[in-house]
């Protein structure tokens, strides 16, 4: 048996200092590469989804809108019937949780005004979409009411 030997000119032991947190190892600069890469894509497909989800269906409504000017054969009435119906699909399609389809006369032009920044229904010929249903021969300017809607679509 080896006797252990108290006169040997041995150093103490020296732990290894702490490790500050950076820089980081180089696994952690490719964790978060890939992170600021899934994030810069979960905003873009929201951007793209908020900009484009009604993309279609303000085109579609549009060109219908379109298609009613064009319609020499309706009355004012009918007109403003068939815009006020355009506006109550288009609505329902993108404001599904206020129920706009259960809306009529001055609620439902509020509702209008509220949905779009320029107010463009209680302050322009729009207004006449309220009272339409209730009024056989209403005077109608159908370039203002036309105008309004349009407004209104582009801007949902």
């Amino acid at each position: 048996m080896i006797e252990p030997r108290a006169s040997l000119p041995l150093r103490d032991i020296i732990s290894p200092l702490d490790q500050g947190w950076w820089p980081p190892a180089p696994g952690w600069w490719f964790v978060a590469i890939i992170v600021l890469y899934i994030v810069w894509r979960l905003v873009r497909r929201l951007v793209n989804y908020f900009t484009y989800e009604f993309a279609g269906l303000r085109k579609a409504a549009l060109q219908e809108l379109a298609g009613l000017q064009n319609q020499a054969a309706l009355s004012d009435h009918q007109f403003a019937e068939q815009v006020s119906a355009l506006l109550k699909r288009v609505a329902v399609v993108r404001y599904a949780g206020h129920q706009p389809a259960l809306l009529s006369g001055k609620d439902w032009l509020a509702f209008l005004d509220q949905t779009n920044p320029s107010q463009c229904f209680s302050q322009t010929g729009g207004e006449a979409i309220g009272h339409v249903q209730y009024q056989d021969q209403a005077k109608i300017d159908r370039c203002k009411l036309a105008n309004a809607a349009q407004a209104w679509v582009k801007s949902i």
